[in-house]
């Protein structure tokens, strides 16, 4: 696996937001938290999705789009306090 890009959590949260927001009739997607996770909780990821907000949203359509965007980005990127 490649080395993973640290990102701070704005910086992580909205690049989330932003992909979701492309898939249709999820426009209107308002924000996702994240929280780090304690180092060896799961092998090669340090971050997990928290509370979302879906704004004007669907929400069936976007945590669809969040069960294919999160496991990849978790993969991608880890999450450092900056």
């Amino acid at each position: 696996m490649s080395e993973q890009i640290n990102m701070t959590h704005d910086q992580l949260a909205e690049l989330i937001a932003k992909d979701v927001r492309r898939r249709a009739h999820c426009e209107g997607f308002s924000s996702i938290a994240l929280y780090q996770l304690k180092d060896g909780q799961i092998p090669g990821i340090n971050w997990s999705e928290g509370p979302i907000n879906f704004g004007t949203a669907d929400e069936d359509e976007c945590v669809r789009a969040l069960r294919e965007i999160i496991p990849r980005m978790q993969k991608q990127y880890r999450l450092v306090a900056r």
